[in-house]
């Protein structure tokens, strides 16, 4: 004898992907804030090897501040992803 049960299910799915959305903004939110730093290490970076004329460190910083910009920028990156 076969037995049947219907479970009929109210959550509605905002309420449960609403936190993973926090999660989502939190976690993009802390990548830009560590680019943020990111660059500002890297221009004093490649201030004091201008100052020294010293190539590798200047390339070494462009780099870095380059990073630094896309770490920045990763929530205009996403969003022209669709995330």
């Amino acid at each position: 004898m076969n037995m049947y049960r219907v479970i009929m299910a109210t959550a509605n799915i905002d309420s449960v992907l609403q936190p993973l959305q926090n999660l989502k903004i939190l976690v993009i939110a802390v990548i830009g804030a560590i680019g943020l730093i990111v660059i500002a290490k890297n221009v004093m970076e490649f201030a004091s090897a201008f100052q020294m004329n010293d190539s590798p460190t200047m390339n070494t910083a462009v780099k870095g501040i380059v990073a630094g910009v896309l770490m920045a920028g990763i929530s205009t990156v996403l969003a022209f992803l669709g995330f």
